[in-house]
């Protein structure tokens, strides 16, 4: 025979888990970083390296050398944070069918 379920459970509810807030801004940021860090490195290329190199060029393609690495950083970060949330959702999703089936059992 069969029974029915009892009046007072309900089924649960799909439950998502969302990605923090910064890996938005983290993802926005990264290419304009990536750009501004770019060009900076790359116009102040050539004055650095003459022999007259002046303290302020030195200083400029530096800066830009660090935009463009935490760009690198922020974006590859994003993907990463991403990719983790995503694999836990799936597993989530995996152990929540897998306690569907054993209850009924």
């Amino acid at each position: 025979m069969n029974t029915a379920p009892p009046v007072h459970e309900s089924p649960t509810p799909a439950f998502r888990l969302d990605a923090p807030g910064s890996v938005v801004w983290m993802l926005l940021a990264s290419p304009f970083l990536l750009a501004v860090g770019t060009f900076v490195t790359v116009a102040m290329l050539p004055f650095v390296n003459t022999v007259t190199a002046k303290g302020d060029a030195v200083l400029m393609a530096w800066a830009g050398a660090i935009l463009l690495c935490l760009g690198l950083t922020f974006l590859v970060a994003g993907l990463v944070i991403l990719g983790v949330r995503s694999l836990m959702q799936q597993q989530m999703e995996m152990l929540r069918g897998a306690g569907v089936e054993n209850r009924g059992a």
